[in-house]
């Protein structure tokens, strides 16, 4: 399977093995975003200034 890389047209040939850890990495990432967005859709202004911070320093 081919999977694009970085918009520049170029193609990586991915393993089985990398292709299940991209799957669960790209899971982990939109749970965690989606997470996210629920705790700031609960319009607290500490929690979102909270969060805002954090990911503004990492």
């Amino acid at each position: 399977q081919k999977v694009a890389d970085g918009g520049d047209g170029s193609y990586v040939n991915m393993s089985p093995c990398q292709n299940v850890n991209y799957g669960f990495l790209s899971f982990l990432h939109y749970t965690i975003d989606y997470l996210l967005m629920l705790i700031v859709m609960t319009f607290n202004p500490y929690i979102f200034l909270s969060i805002m911070t954090g990911l503004s320093s990492a």
